[in-house]
C-alpha cells in the first residue's frame, strides 16, 4: 500500500505540470465538466459545505466556491494542491476553500460535517479498496445528503474500437483486465475500473442510487479528442445521448455519473 500510494503521489505531482493543458482546457473535457456541474448544482445549493475527493488542480473546488459553497478539497499530490491554492487566490475564494494534501485511502472526515461529497473524473478509480468510500461518506455526510461520483467505466466502446483498429489489443481491453495498469506522467499506476453494482455493494444499504448516467460512450473523450474529425459527430452525439441515458448502459462510457443518497 505504501509503495502504491507513493507511486500515485509522484505520478500526479508530475501530471500537475500539464494536467490543465492536456485535459482540463480541452473542449471535450470542459463540456463534460459543465455537464457534471449542471447536475451538481441541483444537489449542492449555495451555502453547502462540500468535500471534494481527489480534487486535482481545483477546477471543481473553485467553481463550487464561486457558487457560494465552502469546499474541503483533498488530493494526494502536493503539486495539485498548490495549483488549487493558486487558482483560489486568483478567483478570490481562498476563504471558501480548505485545500489539504491527503490520500483518499486514509482521509478521516469530521463526523456529519458535509452537505455533499463530490469526486470527479476518476479519482474513485485510484481507490484500491472501495469500502473506503463507505467509511468516508457514512462518517462525513449529514443524513439525507448526496454523494456524487464520476467514475471511469469498465467498457468504453469508442476507445475499444479505436485501439482494435490500431491493432493494440492490450490497450483496447485494459479496462477489463484483472489488474489494470496505466501510464500517468511516465509512471505505471494501478487503477480499478468499477461498475455501478460494485459501488452499490461497497456503499451498502445506507446509500440509495438516485441517478446514473454516462459521459461519452460513442463520442470522443478528452483522450480521444483527436479522432473526432474522423467521425460523423452529429450522428454519434445523438446515439451517445440515447445509450448513456439508460441505467443498464450508462456505465458503458469513458466515465459515468452516479448520485447516491445517504439514508
Amino acid at each position: 500500500m505504501v509503495d502504491r500510494q507513493a507511486s500515485l503521489k509522484e505520478a500526479f505531482d508530475r501530471h500537475s505540470l500539464d494536467y490543465d493543458a492536456s485535459f482540463s482546457l480541452l473542449n471535450s473535457a470542459q463540456t463534460m465538466r459543465c455537464e457534471v456541474w449542471r447536475l451538481a448544482e441541483q444537489l449542492f445549493p449555495p451555502g453547502s459545505r462540500l468535500l471534494d475527493l481527489g480534487c486535482g488542480t481545483g477546477e471543481d473546488a473553485v467553481h463550487f466556491a464561486r457558487n457560494g459553497n465552502h469546499v474541503t478539497a483533498i488530493d494526494i499530490a502536493p503539486a495539485m494542491i498548490e495549483q488549487l491554492r493558486t487558482k483560489a487566490r486568483v478567483a478570490q475564494v481562498s476563504q471558501c476553500v480548505d485545500a489539504r494534501v491527503a490520500s483518499i485511502e486514509s482521509f478521516d472526515p469530521e463526523p456529519a460535517a458535509f452537505d455533499g461529497i463530490f469526486s470527479n473524473f476518476g479519482a474513485v478509480n485510484c481507490i484500491r479498496s472501495l469500502p473506503t468510500l463507505r467509511r468516508i461518506a457514512a462518517r462525513g455526510l449529514k443524513p439525507g445528503k448526496p454523494l456524487l461520483l464520476v467514475t471511469m467505466g469498465r467498457f468504453y466502446p469508442l476507445e475499444t474500437l479505436v485501439f482494435l483498429l490500431k491493432g493494440n489489443l492490450r490497450r483496447a481491453f485494459v479496462r477489463l483486465s484483472r489488474e489494470p495498469v496505466v501510464d500517468v506522467a511516465g509512471i505505471a499506476v494501478s487503477f480499478a475500473y468499477y461498475s455501478p453494482p460494485q459501488l452499490r455493494r461497497a456503499l451498502g444499504a445506507d446509500f440509495s442510487l438516485e441517478q446514473l448516467r454516462g459521459l461519452r460512450s460513442l463520442v470522443p473523450s478528452p483522450s480521444l479528442e483527436h479522432v473526432g474529425r474522423l467521425l460523423p459527430l452529429h450522428l454519434m452525439k445523438a446515439l451517445d445521448g440515447f445509450v448513456t441515458r439508460f441505467r443498464p448502459t450508462a456505465s458503458f462510457g469513458d466515465h459515468y455519473v452516479s448520485v447516491w443518497r445517504y439514508q
